[in-house]
């Protein structure tokens, strides 16, 4: 056991290495602007205090005015997303996504009452005749969509669709 107590104010590099876990490199990249106290041979020992300084505190966040301006700058950003969304051009994904899929839905309502009305036409016809109405019906249910105008209401506060499926 040793009878003398070590001073910690000055550490080597592989001291560092050993109290914080990095490696030598990411702490001689750190350590690479702080002077060393003093040199043994192939050892720097550094000043304890400003060598934690340098490895544990991120310097550049300490400028008091680059903190401003990032402040200013994030501040900015929010403003203009806030006008964004008042003036209504921005939407919340979620009114989009509810919006899309009430699309979805009508297309496929629509689509799906196609048999419905065409089995009674269809009974007795001929294969041309068949793909004809077919083909009239979809189109038709296309158009149909097409011309109703989906839109989501941006303003309003409501998040349905204009127009109605058939």
């Amino acid at each position: 056991m040793p009878t003398h107590r070590r001073r910690l104010t000055e550490v080597s590099g592989s001291e560092l290495a050993e109290l914080t876990s990095r490696s030598y490199r990411w702490l001689h990249a750190r350590l690479a602007r702080l002077e060393p106290v003093r040199v043994d041979g192939r050892t720097r020992w550094y000043s304890a205090p400003e060598a934690l300084r340098r490895i544990y505190v991120d310097e550049e966040h300490l400028d008091l005015s680059q903190e401003r301006a990032h402040l200013a700058k994030v501040q900015r950003e929010l403003a203009a997303l806030k006008l964004a969304v008042a003036r209504g051009e921005l939407v919340q994904a979620d009114r989009v996504a509810r919006g899309w899929a009430r699309v979805g839905l009508r297309v496929r309502d629509a689509f799906l009452r196609v048999p419905a009305r065409l089995a009674p036409v269809l009974a007795m016809q001929a294969q041309a005749r068949c793909y004809e109405a077919l083909d009239r019906e979809i189109r038709e249910v296309l158009n149909l969509l097409a011309e109703q105008g989906y839109k989501l209401r941006a303003a309003g506060g409501e998040d349905d669709l204009e127009g109605d499926a058939a």
